[in-house]
């Protein structure tokens, strides 16, 4: 897909798909692809392989690979396919961004290089050498949590925005609204920012213009979620959206607790062990040295789902 066309269809909710593993941790291929076919039955508007939330960094090249083209054939053109391609090293970044284009792909993630802590001109030139390697459209992936607290500033959004065509699309982790908004300005006409989750920063981000976000809980809720994004961003209604995220409340204070206690993976344990509760794939097993969620957690996910009315 042009990286121009990826950008103005980045209205809506992209959905970051877990990867299913059998019992033994082996790929579940099928699981995967059951799964795939509800989200796009539900109408999201991009599935997302091989993140973070798909334990990308669990699997080898070939495993991510599978998982990459198993997406692309079982979507089979229905909506975009934004493959995960991330890796610590720039050449190997390179070779999974170019896999991911040959069989089909619209676009690539790809997060910050996450083992040594680059400078500035080090992430522009990942980027760079990445986005010359390829025609598709890159969305580089903003998240100090997971790289050594690396945010993008905005002379490097900027520069993005100037000298690398082909990053449309940008998806940031970091909950600063007034970061977002200084985004907006600055670039908003050229990469399409997209906040992540289903939070009241979400729903702000919606009010001033993202068009759409990456999204963790379209995996158990894909109509709710797209009812905020209607509620915000099309009709600019607060009050209604609010309505919506208050359905949210119990995961979104669960999962914001349960990160502070045993850090990021958390969210990856909820939206895993949810899948498993409501009877769907790509649930547990995660794969070591991802831990499950104790008896008392589970409950309090269980009563979070109820007030979602999914259970």
């Amino acid at each position: 897909m042009d990286p121009e066309k990826f950008r103005e269809r980045c209205k809506g909710v992209l959905t970051l798909v877990p990867t299913a593993f059998k019992k033994n941790y082996e790929l579940d291929l099928e699981s995967l692809r059951e799964h795939v076919r509800y989200l796009v039955e539900n109408r999201v508007t991009a599935v997302i392989p091989a993140g973070s939330t798909g334990e990308f960094s669990s699997m080898s090249e070939e495993e991510i690979k599978k998982v990459i083209s198993a997406t692309v054939d079982e979507v089979n053109g229905k909506t975009m396919v934004v493959a995960g391609t991330a890796h610590s090293g720039t050449h190997e970044t390179i070779k999974l961004t170019k896999y991911a284009e040959d069989v089909g792909c619209d676009a690539a993630m790809i997060v910050t290089p996450y083992y040594f802590k680059e400078v500035e001109e080090g992430i522009f030139q990942h980027y760079k050498m990445i986005a010359d390697s390829v025609d598709i459209a890159i969305m580089p992936y903003n998240n100090p949590w997971v790289t050594s607290g690396v945010i993008y500033s905005y002379r490097l959004v900027e520069r993005f925005a100037k000298e690398i065509p082909n990053i449309t699309a940008l998806k940031d982790v970091t909950g600063n609204s007034a970061y977002v908004l200084e985004l907006l300005r600055r670039v908003g006409k050229k990469i399409a920012i997209l906040p992540y989750a289903e939070t009241e920063h979400t729903m702000l981000c919606y009010l001033l213009g993202c068009p759409g976000t990456i999204s963790l809980l379209s995996n158990i809720a894909p109509k709710e979620s797209i009812e905020l994004w209607k509620a915000a961003y099309l009709e600019k209604d607060a009050k209604k959206a609010m309505e919506i995220l208050d359905k949210f409340e119990g995961f979104n204070r669960l999962m914001n607790r349960l990160i502070m206690e045993k850090g990021i993976p958390a969210y990856l344990h909820l939206i895993k062990h949810a899948l498993t509760l409501l009877g769907r794939p790509c649930g547990l097993p995660m794969r070591p040295p991802a831990q499950p969620l104790r008896e008392n957690e589970v409950e309090e996910l269980r009563q979070a789902l109820v007030r979602m009315g999914l259970m």
